[in-house]
């Protein structure tokens, strides 16, 4: 789909990816909403994009993407304003370990579990996109065991619906990032020590605006089930998995 027809959830909105994701859907006449679980963040980025964009063009919601309830909620109030949507950005995520799986994981199942109950042809809808934000980390292993095992989930379980394409036409798609230069990672560096900074001395982090037209090569030419990667300084290319089953 061409993103200038889109209007847009973006989870995690108020900073880092999810901002730089706000912004590049905005330069490209998309109407977006910005939702985040930090009020005072959120308020202010709206604010500052709605100064380029338009006030009417963006909007912000307070979502705790924890919550399947408060999810919804603040779906509808988003399809309220702009519109029904037709793009979903699941991309709140933590990388504390006590929160990932219910933020990283539960929250993506229960953003496509809405995303289908109202873009869904098969419940009404018009159909539509949703781009699941996963990690490299979610591809291959890393020290940080449960992030690394809920964005796997992830990879896993865009690639399920990716199945339900002709029934729903809700595309499915997944981006894996390298370490994004965003202030998650500073908190990570903080926390994980001289090893961490090792490894991103080999392996430097990406920019945000990186990812975001990542997003947007996903949401217009992306397959359903789709897995992208995307490496500083190489082109960004989809992920190719056997569909073969090993038995004895």
């Amino acid at each position: 789909m061409n993103v200038k027809s889109g209007r847009a959830l973006v989870t995690g909105g108020a900073q880092g990816l999810g901002r730089a994701v706000c912004e590049a859907l905005l330069s490209r006449g998309c109407k977006v909403c910005c939702a985040d679980v930090n009020s005072e963040k959120g308020q202010r980025t709206v604010e500052e994009l709605q100064k380029s964009y338009g006030e009417s063009n963006c909007i912000f919601v307070k979502c705790d993407v924890s919550s399947s309830e408060e999810f919804e909620e603040a779906y509808l109030k988003a399809k309220q304003t702009i519109g029904d949507l037709n793009i979903l950005v699941n991309n709140a995520g933590v990388s504390q370990e006590n929160k990932a799986v219910d933020i990283n994981l539960n929250g993506v199942i229960y953003g496509c579990n809405i995303a289908s109950k109202y873009m869904g042809k098969n419940n009404g809808g018009n159909g539509g996109v949703v781009v699941n934000v996963g990690s490299a980390a979610g591809l291959r292993p890393c020290t940080l065991s449960i992030y690394s095992a809920s964005k796997a989930g992830v990879v896993m379980f865009t690639r399920c619906l990716g199945l339900n394409y002709e029934k729903s036409g809700v595309k499915f798609t997944c981006v894996c990032p390298r370490a994004i230069n965003t202030e998650m990672l500073q908190n990570v560096v903080k926390s994980e020590g001289e090893e961490m900074r090792e490894f991103l001395k080999r392996n430097p982090a990406i920019e945000p605006s990186e990812v975001a037209e990542a997003i947007i090569q996903l949401i217009e030419e992306g397959k359903p089930g789709a897995v992208m990667t995307v490496i500083n300084g190489e082109k960004n290319e989809y992920v190719k998995f056997t569909d073969k089953m090993y038995i004895k």
